[in-house]
């Protein structure tokens, strides 16, 4: 048996570059020459060796585990081309279209989800052929392990066995690593040791046989001044050690049957003729024809052993993803259904008896997973509306146990991790039809559990479950990119850094690499002799953003860092990589709203993660220009609750004067101003603000002096003020901690609660940041409760009254919808009623409105 493994992305430049003079275009113009590459070179390797398992691998978008060792990991990368990109989204969707799983996981790239499947087949004796022509998977060469290197188009890929590495990079296959970690790699920015080039490491190597074996013989190595550059480079040789070995438990659990090729879904075939790939069309075409189905894990049809008689099923269906595509809008590899314990079978949605027995289960049975999402967007993407929706076993477990979860960014470190401890995150079986059997056993067990817990069963059934499947209708409905205003974006960020880098530059008399942490570093603290405030992991001064923001004001280069850094991320974190989140099926971003991550309750988005994006700077706002709404001629609608945490601070405290103030109207920042500052100037409101929305979190005197810029006596002396002025605020405080401490839990308006075990044990500063985890939970955790009986209510009053529009983002206190231009008005109207309705609270709640053409416009 054989497994076929596809670099996708190093193939798909390699296509693109090589016919770069004379590209292959679709009939729009579209550049396809990548894709028309990797997908004749696979149709090549098939054919020839029959592969009966097969996957194609992508990074994911985001950072990496490399990352976060070495901070210039692939900094000195280029973006990628423009004539590429479009080729770069369509590739895993046709992939997945024409049978071919895909592979993609955050935190590692292409090669170690290679390298982790290569390992999992030749457990099990499976002979794998990796297409790619990356040096560094050649260290994967062994005896059942081949690399295909793609030639240039049409000519066949260069075979490299064992035998052959030597030829191609001039050591054995397992020596590959040793020469990248002394020699290092340019293209992944992979340090290596200074003056050691590629010949005098496979030098090496030769001789000693491992890098181990070269330090163990240090001594005797010569000349004198290689062995001076071996002992000086040693830290960046071990680095580039750790960077370039490739990791092989990036796939744990992996189960090699679900990297069988499925039947190609008829989609492909428009997707392929729209791209003008006609030999791919042929060949697909031909495939569809002649293939049976695919077998099910144990030999049987897909159909065999389900019931004949629905009546046999009652009350709840688990189901489960066979395979979950890359793209929600494209159908999964095959569903799983438990619907009694050990009756568990694998459906084939292109098999018609088992897609009539999923559309009749639709019909009748309530619906049951492990995670509810990606379920129901691979059914609507099989055109099934599962009308009774009954349990998610994440949600179940995240209402009961909220525990290890992402803190807030207002949240310590030290004491997020103080604040875990309640039940283990629960183990989910790889296997689907387990898993289905696991979410059908588990959703029972975990409702009889909610049900002694009146508050917490209310906010499952009543909150959470309902808005699953509005997160599911949001995200199916997408947002457009600006792409032509994204590109303009790109080009003027590009020149504005460049701009930066030669100011800072002059600034110090000399060029310096602002992405190098290192060499700002050496200026900052042996040019400038600025005071050295920090040290990183490896024991190098550290020229992190916080150290940056103390030194400002001491050097005109420290603003040149800041600028350039801020200004590089935004480039680097949006305007180049959202492109690559744009469907290749629909034209649109779906990001992905994560339900049960955080553990104040609130909602975050991924793949993009549209959280993050900075409003209060200029050019942070600039990218919010670039997404519009997905319709023609439709525009956005934003709403962003005012003050809502204040609002609800003076609610759950029953402070009089700040309840007072919201009833009448006033502007509780300059009541703030006047009463700790005894003026409501522009500056003195200012600052009143940022008391005001730092002592909801329970900020303590260093805190607010370092915000303010003030000394810690002053910051001290002001939150005093604050707690005269506000009383109850401070008593509210005070019983929060103490109920907390009683119960080793805080909970939020609607009941969510929030374990904090260890509260009544800690001390120190350990304390203080738990004790702000408590007011963070309860104020912000009711706040996103607030926001998500918003959503519900909002949802359904549109389904009523305007089914043409939707609600397409959510983002801290505001809500994104899309409707015609013309219903802009009527819209906010009505999502204003929803919003400042949904919580009946001792102060009004109020809300600020906008329309607009993006979503920059649409802001307010």
């Amino acid at each position: 048996m054989k497994l076929l493994l596809v670099d996708s992305m190093g193939v798909l430049y390699r296509g693109h570059f090589a016919m770069i003079s004379n590209p292959l275009r679709a009939p729009d113009g579209t550049v396809t020459s990548g894709l028309a590459h990797m997908l004749n070179e696979i149709q090549s390797l098939v054919a020839r060796h029959s592969p009966e398992f097969a996957a194609a691998a992508f990074d994911h978008p985001g950072p990496g585990f490399r990352n976060a060792i070495y901070e210039e990991y692939k900094a000195n990368r280029p973006p990628m081309p423009d004539d590429l990109a479009p080729q770069a989204r369509a590739a895993p969707v046709l992939l997945e279209a024409m049978g071919i799983p895909v592979l993609r996981r955050e935190g590692f790239e292409a090669d170690d989800l290679i390298a982790s499947a290569a390992a999992a087949a030749r457990i099990r004796g499976i002979e794998v052929l990796i297409l790619s022509s990356d040096k560094d998977l050649l260290q994967l060469v062994e005896d059942g392990v081949t690399v295909f290197q793609p030639g240039k188009p049409g000519r066949a890929a260069n075979r490299v066995g064992p035998a052959e590495v030597p030829a191609v990079i001039e050591v054995e296959a397992g020596q590959v690593a040793d020469l990248l970690a002394l020699a290092g790699d340019s293209s992944d920015n992979v340090p290596g040791a200074r003056g050691i080039g590629p010949k005098t490491a496979a030098k090496l190597l030769a001789e000693y046989g491992s890098l181990e074996a070269v330090y163990a013989s240090i001594e005797s190595i010569s000349p004198p001044s290689l062995r001076r550059r071996l002992v000086e480079g040693r830290d960046a040789v071990m680095l580039s050690r750790r960077l370039v070995e490739l990791r092989r438990d990036a796939l744990p659990g992996l189960d090699i049957e679900s990297l069988r090729p499925s039947r190609p879904d008829p989609a492909a075939i428009p997707m392929l003729e729209k791209l003008g790939l006609k030999k791919a069309v042929e060949r697909l075409t031909s495939v569809r024809s002649a293939a049976p189905p695919p077998p099910s894990p144990d030999g049987a049809s897909a159909g065999a052993g389900l019931p004949d008689d629905l009546e046999e099923v009652s009350g709840m269906v688990a189901v489960e993803l066979v395979r979950p595509p890359s793209d929600i809008n494209m159908a999964p590899g095959g569903f799983a259904a438990a619907w009694a314990p050990g009756r568990s079978r694998i459906l084939d949605i292109s098999v018609q008896s088992d897609s009539a027995l999923l559309r009749g289960l639709a019909g009748r049975a309530g619906l049951a997973s492990t995670d509810l999402k990606p379920v129901l967007h691979g059914l609507a993407s099989c055109g099934i509306d599962w009308v009774r929706q009954e349990h998610d076993l994440s949600l179940l477990d995240y209402v009961l146990s909220p525990g290890p979860a992402e803190p807030a960014p207002e949240e310590a470190d030290g004491a997020h991790a103080a604040s875990r401890g309640t039940p283990a995150v629960r183990a989910v079986p790889q296997d689907p039809g387990e898993r289905a059997l696991a979410a059908l056993a588990g959703c029972l067990d975990s409702t009889k559990a909610l049900e002694r817990d009146a508050r917490l069963l209310a906010l499952y059934r009543d909150v959470e479950l309902p808005l699953a499947r509005i997160l599911v209708a949001m995200e199916r409905r997408g947002v457009a990119l600006d792409m032509e205003a994204l590109g303009a974006l790109r080009r003027e960020f590009s020149e504005a850094l460049s701009e930066i880098e030669q100011r800072a530059g002059d600034l110090v008399g000399t060029r310096v690499n602002l992405n190098s942490p290192s060499k700002v570093s050496a200026v900052l603290f042996e040019t400038l002799k600025l005071p050295r405030l920090r040290k990183t992991g490896g024991g190098a001064d550290s020229s992190s953003i916080t150290v940056l923001q103390s030194l400002r004001g001491r050097h005109p280069f420290v603003e040149a860092v800041i600028e350039h850094r801020e200004l590089a991320k935004l480039l680097s974190t949006y305007v180049e990589r959202l492109p690559g989140f744009v469907s290749a099926v629909t034209g649109l971003i779906h990001t992905r709203f994560n339900q049960a991550v955080t553990a104040t309750g609130r909602l975050s988005s991924s793949n993009p993660n549209l959280q993050n994006i900075p409003i209060r700077t200029e050019r942070g706002r600039r990218v919010r220009k670039c997404f519009r709404a997905g319709g023609a001629d439709e525009v956005l609608v934003s709403l962003d609750y005012s003050q809502i945490e204040l609002r609800i601070l003076a609610h759950m405290a029953g402070e009089g004067r700040l309840r007072s103030a919201y009833r009448s109207g006033r502007d509780i920042h300059s009541e703030t101003s006047m009463a700790v500052f005894g003026d409501a100037s522009f500056e003195h409101r200012r600052k009143a603000k940022e008391v005001n929305f730092s002592i909801v979190y329970g900020i303590t005197p260093h805190g607010l002096a370092q915000r303010l810029g003030i000394s810690r006596d002053e910051a001290a002396g002001i939150i005093n003020r604050y707690f005269e002025t506000y009383p109850e605020v401070e008593e509210f405080y005070r019983r929060c901690f103490s109920e907390a401490e009683a119960a080793g839990e805080t909970r939020t308006l609607l009941g969510r609660r929030r374990f904090f075990p260890d509260l009544a044990s800690s001390k120190g500063s350990v304390r203080k940041g738990l004790e702000r985890m408590v007011m963070n939970t309860t104020i912000q955790g009711s706040a996103a409760d607030m926001m998500k009986l918003a959503m519900i209510k909002a949802h359904a009053r549109i389904a009523r009254e305007m089914p043409e529009a939707g609600l397409v983002l959510q983002v801290h206190d505001e809500l994104v919808a899309a409707c015609p231009r013309e219903a802009a008005g009527e819209l906010t109207e009505m999502l204003r009623n929803e919003m400042e309705s949904a919580a009946c609270l001792e102060v009004p709640l109020a809300v600020e409105c906008g329309s607009g053409s993006n979503w920059l416009e649409a802001g307010h």
